[in-house]
């Protein structure tokens, strides 16, 4: 065992070697992607230490031996300062040289060249306003001034000059700047401390400012698990119009944090005001309450109460809250109003929708054979379809054995949704019986292919060792890739 073990700190950093070398002389004997790969390791910092000024001599020298991977690495160095001086026509220049040479990125590049050099321009001109006015002895201008030191806004960073101007602002009674210098000392990693931010929040807490509310009860709650105060100040968050207050008053009354009693009254209270404010994260957690219900067997609101929060949901006229409302007024049992929405979402390019009514047109005399017919003929989504109507009784009698097999028979057909809620069902024991060595690889296949719900039952897993080894490098690169789908 020792043995095995010596030689394999041996081998690990002698393949990196040989690997880097073999690039190196490759790179001497000018071979472009060999240049090019060599730049993009001193860049990548894994096998060779980060030197983005060495990065950047080895991608030039690739490009001017017309290798175009490396002229959209150049023209993105160039518009980053990454490794050189900052040059948008320079950038331009590298980007149409590979635009001109076929590559497809070239084109979004140049957009995106030209909006930062738009915003870097602006960014100037916001600087040389505020500085002005602050000569004149504005005191909103001193702020801004405050502001643009802080977060390097057309002129270079300084945070201590940045505070400095903001506190001067705040002790000529600029109560604003308060809230800039709250949110320093919390978003920012090298000022980060919860104490001084809650401290400065309380200049908008006097006022009433639903943002310093929001954010009060925030710290009070995370920071010092002092629930009683958080949900305080979230609740007057909340009446001062915070949608974010209202939604996550929502997700603390489900009932599933140990501190917070369920409360259903309260859950489609405060859910109703987010949604009526059309704050994104509550449309999605009305779908996860759908499932939790559906999918799950876990009584979480009545019916009526699905329907009215859908309804205000569906006045969007997006699709999936169309489709949605659908469901439920199958659940209801009123199929008139079920397939209005169902024909209205399917207007709208809803596939699923679509899908449904194909399948029910079969037969109408028949759904529930009209369904296994279009499922057993058709392709992943007609397969989904049928699975979510035999776990919720929508339309056929509800048989959870069928549902499975129709999940499995879904994720055979290139369903990740269908795989991801198959994993959960194994990980966690619901319907199925726990295998932990059953689940992991289907999430992880899932994952493999962007799917959003099995990426974050995973990071669950990897940060406490359910099922899996703890891995912290492994959530970093999960949470890297579900930030990456979330800016897409």
């Amino acid at each position: 065992m020792a043995t095995k073990r010596t030689k394999k700190k041996k081998n690990t950093p002698q393949k990196k070697n040989t690997y880097i070398t073999k690039l190196r002389e490759l790179a001497q004997e000018n071979q472009p992607d060999a240049c090019f790969q060599l730049g993009m390791e001193y860049f990548n910092g894994e096998h060779l230490s980060y030197n983005p000024e060495r990065a950047f001599q080895y991608l030039e020298k690739s490009a001017n031996l017309y290798y175009v991977p490396a002229m959209v690495e150049l023209a993105t160095s160039y518009m980053m300062a990454r490794g050189v001086e900052r040059d948008y026509e320079k950038a331009k220049q590298w980007a149409k040289r590979a635009e001109s040479l076929g590559n497809k990125e070239a084109y979004s590049l140049l957009t995106q060249i030209n909006f930062v050099q738009g915003q870097d321009e602006s960014n100037k001109k916001e600087y040389q306003e505020a500085l002005k006015g602050y000569q004149a002895g504005d005191v909103e201008e001193t702020s801004h001034l405050g502001e643009c030191y802080l977060y390097g806004i057309g002129v270079s960073c300084d945070k201590d000059k940045g505070l400095a101007l903001l506190h001067e602002a705040l002790d000529q009674g600029y109560k604003e700047a308060a809230m800039v210098i709250a949110d320093a000392y919390f978003f920012d990693e090298t000022l980060k401390s919860d104490a001084k931010a809650l401290q400065y929040y309380q200049y908008g807490n006097k006022d009433n400012n639903k943002e310093s509310l929001f954010m009060t009860g925030s710290i009070y709650i995370n920071t010092y698990q002092d629930y009683d105060q958080g949900m305080a100040y979230l609740k007057k968050a909340a009446q001062y119009q915070s949608d974010q207050a209202a939604y996550q008053l929502a997700v603390f009354y489900l009932g599933d944090n140990p501190h917070v009693p369920q409360d259903r009254e309260a859950l489609k209270y405060y859910l109703k005001q987010a949604l009526q404010a059309k704050y994104e994260d509550a449309f999605e957690f009305l779908d996860f309450l759908h499932n939790e219900q559906y999918l799950k067997d876990r009584d979480v609101l009545s019916l009526n109460d699905f329907i009215a929060l859908s309804q205000i949901a569906a006045k969007t006229k997006r699709p999936e809250d169309l489709n949605r409302l659908a469901f439920d007024y199958f659940i209801a049992k009123r199929t008139d109003l079920a397939l209005q929405y169902l024909k209205e979402a399917a207007n709208l390019g809803h596939e699923q929708s679509l899908r449904l009514l194909q399948s029910l047109s079969i037969n109408k005399n028949d759904p529930e054979n009209s369904l296994i017919s279009a499922a057993s003929q058709g392709d992943e989504i007609d397969a989904m379809n049928l699975a979510s109507f035999y776990f919720s009784g929508i339309i056929v009698e509800k048989n959870t054995e069928k549902a499975l097999e129709w999940l499995q028979i879904a994720y055979g057909r290139g369903s990740y949704e269908a795989g991801s809620i198959l994993g959960e069902f194994y990980l966690t024991g619901e319907h199925v019986a726990k295998d932990t060595k059953k689940a992991i690889p289907l999430l992880e296949d899932c994952a493999k292919h962007n799917n959003m719900r099995s990426l974050m039952i995973l990071v669950d897993c990897y940060e406490k060792g359910i099922g899996v080894v703890k891995n912290k490098k492994k959530v970093e690169l999960l949470k890297k890739q579900i930030a990456r789908l979330e800016n897409h």
